[in-house]
């Protein structure tokens, strides 16, 4: 760009971000080496970055099980993440830092530990990647798969592709928003369903098709749908992640 441009529209070239200045290069976290915990020094370290008075919080930061991540707390929709939040996102983002192209690997990822990408996360994830947060948040603002806020306890999608439509899966979508009372997108006023669409979920010849909490479902009619999503609704009803038949 020529100078008398740049003066003009007050234009300044982005000076290389100094890695040893950022969070990424004072956090060695045990989920990139397979190791034990953080150090204290290092915890000290990303505790001042952080603006935190206490950096007990990322001592013995280690990667989450499956099962550990089903049980871990996650953020209300508009609360901020705690310090072992922010740790942990900083951690997990390290992990998948040197692949290529880790951004989508690292937001699901992150969904999966806190079942949604909180706000706060945005930040930290682009300073460990090198990346500009408006970058971090066009990624997830065009994958309607990562969640601003947790999802329900139980997770229905409704497959919206053409095989599933061609079966009346229209009408489909309409009876479930009517039974749960909410729109897509949305979850239950209890907290119990979110209903979200997906497409094309591989099980076209038995369409219209849809998962419950990842278990796939078919040649689901109203009556049907009633039938698997009234123990969803029922107080003390199944927790997460209970294995349904698979037709």
């Amino acid at each position: 760009m020529p100078a008398d441009v740049i003066r003009t529209a007050g234009w300044k070239p982005r000076a290389p971000r100094a890695e040893k200045s950022n969070i990424l290069a004072k956090v060695p976290f045990a989920s990139a080496a397979g190791g034990g915990g953080v150090t204290r020094a290092v915890a000290q370290d990303l505790a001042q970055d952080l603006d935190l008075q206490e950096p007990s919080a990322f001592m013995q930061i280690k990667p989450a099980s499956q099962a550990a991540a089903a049980q871990r707390a996650r953020p209300a929709a508009g609360h901020a993440l705690d310090a072992a939040g922010r740790a942990r996102v900083v951690a997990i983002t390290t992990a998948f830092r040197h692949r290529p192209g880790p951004l989508l690997e690292v937001l699901h990822a992150v969904q999966a530990e806190f079942g949604c990408v909180p706000a706060e996360a945005v930040p930290l994830m682009a300073e460990v990647l090198n990346l500009s947060r408006a970058e971090v948040h066009g990624v997830i603002s065009f994958y309607h798969h990562f969640r601003a806020a947790p999802a329900g306890r139980h997770t229905v999608q409704l497959c919206r592709a053409e095989a599933c439509q061609s079966m009346r899966g229209r009408a489909l979508e309409a009876h479930a928003t009517r039974r749960l009372g909410i729109a897509m997108h949305a979850t239950t006023a209890d907290g119990a369903v979110t209903l979200e669409p997906v497409y094309c979920l591989g099980n076209c010849a038995l369409a219209p098709a849809l998962l419950i909490d990842g278990e796939l479902h078919g040649r689901v009619d109203a009556a049907r749908f009633d039938a698997l999503v009234e123990p969803l609704l029922a107080p003390g009803g199944p927790g997460r992640g209970g294995k349904g038949a698979r037709r």
